[in-house]
């Protein structure tokens, strides 16, 4: 297993974490931690969509390996917006994908990333 640092996080390489949770599937996994996890994929929340995820502020939403994909793939989940806006991962291709959802155009304006 590779392990990259990355501001005092650890991220693992690819699909590590998934195996990790396939693996050890009936563990007390923190669902909420894990929702922040920079290892955090689309493949990862398809394998496990009924698990307590924190889609919202301080979870999925602020995490920076959000993507489109995942957006895409959990329309109806409590996203939220404003924290998404100042997500290092916006990309324009989910401000196109979801124009009439509740943008923090604000803090969207000192996003790194635009």
């Amino acid at each position: 297993m590779k392990l990259v640092l990355n501001s005092h996080r650890v991220r693992l390489e690819e699909n590590e974490l998934l195996s990790m949770l396939q693996a050890f599937p009936y563990k007390d996994w923190d669902w909420n931690w894990m929702s922040y996890s920079l290892s955090l994929t689309l493949g990862i929340l398809l394998a496990f969509p009924y698990k307590e995820w924190c889609w919202g502020e301080g979870g999925i939403s602020r995490n920076p390996a959000l993507t489109v994909d995942i957006l895409l793939a959990f329309p109806g989940k409590k996203w939220d917006w404003g924290a998404i806006s100042s997500n290092p991962s916006l990309t324009l291709a989910m401000l196109l994908a979801f124009p009439g959802k509740n943008w923090d155009w604000s803090g969207m304006s000192l996003n790194p990333s635009l």
